[in-house]
């Protein structure tokens, strides 16, 4: 969902190190401090203070016209360059929180970075001003170490109420398991975390550095998708189900086991069906801990039982990689050390050794393994495995019994476990009649509802019960009409305070996008029904509820996972409105699911 079409966002990257940002050298590419910064300031697709370069001028015929009459000779735009001070307020510096990990408290202090702003994005003119955090020193990839990640975490949240959205710059090497790592490490998440990076510098003439830096900036400052993603090659991949599978390719990532986030082509194509959303209503947090006694083994044809009770004999967690769906050599010597490192506490997670695929019962080897305590990894990554048992060991409050069962089932997305039975739909919400029903049931007045209650008449061929709709419909124009009607009958819903029909009409939206051809009439899946805007007001259904003070119905839409921080077409968070309207218990149910202000300021500029 758009955060705020019509002013500015606010975005942070961090920049840790990478490819992105180096320069040639004798020994080859090395970073240099500074030159990112420089280097981006430097082009008016990045940096445009005053909106008077030709980029930003080249929208339209027209705009071009105007700026070419004004910087021609003949023109009346004046000759000497834009006074100093106006640059300056325009660069200026942004004051930053910088977290301090090594005593393992976080002793925020001021750190000046730079401030650059985007010409304007799209039709709606929206600019992205964003800081950028030069770590020091910066870090090729291979030398990042859980450390590292935590101090990613943890100036992440240092800086989280003043920003709409982050971007990790990092080495592509190690980038995989950086994202895996934060998407645990950021908890309760509701605002969009993008790790991106590039195979060839910036200061080539060919590279992917721009497009890559340029289009995770215009992701992170314009949608709400509140995970930690991976941006490579015009595709946004939850981050911790990817892995780097070229060292020369420019598509040098890959999500084997699950479909892009988004694409970005003439259209930037979010599937909304996939966003992981957050249903706890929890305030965000940075877990600062992780378990480094973990290790990943590769099963390989032959190998000795030494190697293995070697191997397992000083660890506390492992990620056993196997052979198809899970497949080791039944040779009862191995099954017995890996029964008895699971007595001793070892927590061990067999996943693939399969690029795309998962870990499956179909073997006498899978049974047994589970028998000794083995845990089924589905389809994680390596990645992701070894990521995710770090940071549930880290916690001290989980037991082994417990670490078990949750490195079993998703909890930030990270695998897939067999579907699930789709939810009835009741009978009202099924189709273009069922939410016309709930329009005309809505909208219709007390002694309306009563007077139609007491009919007992049967309904006219060809109409529904509480529709006056023909149920031969064309197809297309239903879906057409349905999609058009859903964010309306939503907003309305919640103004009513109605959750049984705010909850049918979600359910509708989603047997919409789970039709047998996974697309319809030429749209991604997944449609964002819950946080779309309505065209016609320009709020969501969360943003009606805090106004209207619909307790429960806010409530209804923070647990199936509405995004908190998602701004209108003014600029405004639910947060705003509960407080404007004094709906107190709305807020403190905001406030205490994570909603907060900053980023760009709450300021009611429409009264």
């Amino acid at each position: 969902m758009n955060i705020n079409p019509s002013h500015e966002s606010k975005v942070l990257c961090l920049y840790s190190g990478g490819t992105l940002g180096m320069l040639a050298t004798a020994q080859g590419y090395v970073p240099e401090k500074g030159y990112l910064t420089q280097y981006l300031r430097s082009q008016a697709r990045f940096h445009d203070p005053l909106g008077d370069s030709l980029f930003s001028n080249s929208q339209t015929a027209a705009t071009y016209r105007n700026w070419n009459a004004q910087n021609s000779p003949d023109g009346s735009r004046p000759a000497s360059p834009t006074p100093p001070s106006v640059k300056r307020s325009l660069v200026g510096q942004a004051v930053l929180a910088k977290a301090q990990t090594k005593t393992g408290q976080i002793e925020s202090h001021d750190l000046s970075a730079h401030t650059l702003i985007t010409p304007p994005i799209g039709k709606d003119g929206k600019r992205i001003r964003y800081s950028i955090l030069e770590y020091d020193p910066l870090l090729d990839s291979p030398d990042m170490t859980s450390a590292d990640w935590i101090r990613l975490a943890a100036d992440i949240e240092a800086n989280y109420s003043a920003y709409d959205g982050f971007v990790i710059l990092h080495g592509t090497d190690t980038m995989a398991y950086t994202s895996s790592a934060l998407s645990f490490l950021l908890e309760d998440l509701g605002k969009t975390v993008i790790v991106t990076g590039a195979q060839v510098p910036l200061g080539q003439l060919r590279n992917d550095a721009v497009e890559n830096c340029l289009n995770s900036i215009i992701l992170a400052g314009t949608y709400v998708i509140p995970e930690v993603c991976l941006y490579f090659d015009r595709k946004l991949l939850r981050g911790n189900r990817t892995r780097k599978v070229s060292s020369s390719d420019f598509a040098a990532f890959s999500s084997p086991n699950m479909d892009p986030l988004a694409e970005l082509g003439v259209l930037i194509e979010v599937d909304w069906f996939l966003v992981h959303r957050p249903t706890q209503l929890q305030v965000f947090r940075a877990h600062k801990k992780l378990e480094d006694n973990v290790a990943v083994l590769q099963i390989f044809p032959g190998i000795p039982t030494s190697t293995i009770r070697a191997f397992l004999s000083q660890v506390r967690g492992v990620v056993l990689e196997s052979f198809g769906a899970g497949n080791i050599p039944q040779r009862e010597d191995v099954f017995q050390v890996i029964k008895e490192a699971c007595d001793r506490g070892v927590v061990i997670v067999n996943i693939t050794q399969c690029t795309k695929g998962s870990v499956l019962a179909y073997y006498p080897a899978m049974r047994k393994l589970a028998a000794a305590g083995v845990v089924s990894g589905a389809d994680m990554t390596p990645e992701a495995a070894l990521s995710k048992l770090s940071y549930l060991l880290s916690k001290d409050e989980l037991d082994t019994v417990t670490v078990r069962q949750l490195m079993s089932i998703p909890i930030r997305g990270e695998m897939t476990l067999p579907d699930q039975k789709p939810t009835a739909l009741s009978s009202q919400s099924s189709g273009l009649e069922g939410v016309m029903g709930h329009l005309l049931h809505l909208n219709a007045s007390p002694a309306t509802i009563a007077n139609t209650s007491r009919r007992d008449d049967a309904p006219a061929p060809g109409r529904d019960k509480i529709g006056s709709l023909p149920q031969k419909i064309d197809e297309h124009d239903t879906r057409l009409a349905e999609s058009l009607l859903l964010p309306y009958a939503l907003c309305l819903a919640a103004a009513k305070d109605n959750v049984q029909s705010m909850m049918d009409l979600v359910l509708r939206s989603k047997a919409l996008t789970e039709d047998s051809s996974g697309h319809h009439h030429g749209e991604r899946p997944g449609r964002n029904l819950i946080d779309d805007l309505d065209p016609a007001f320009g709020k969501n259904a969360l943003h009606v509820a805090a106004d209207c003070g619909s307790k429960s119905c806010l409530e209804a839409l923070l647990q199936i996972g509405a995004f908190i921080h998602t701004r209108d077409r003014a600029g405004h968070t639910a947060l705003f409105y509960a407080e404007r309207r004094g709906h107190e218990n709305c807020v403190r149910i905001l406030e205490s699911a994570g909603a907060h202000h900053g980023g760009i300021d709450d300021v009611d500029q429409t009264e």
